[in-house]
Formats: structure tokens, sequence, C-alpha cells
């Protein structure tokens, strides 16, 4: 029997933009 290796996911962090007045 062979067994299967899992992939990680790797979280994308989003970036806030700032507002001009």
């Amino acid at each position: 029997k062979k067994k299967k290796k899992k992939k990680k996911k790797k979280k994308k962090k989003k970036k806030k933009k700032k507002k001009k007045k």
C-alpha cells in the first residue's frame, strides 16, 4: 500500500488601502 502526501495551502494576506481626504 502506498501513502499519499497532503499538500498544505498558504493563506494570502490582504493589504488595506488608505483614503485621502
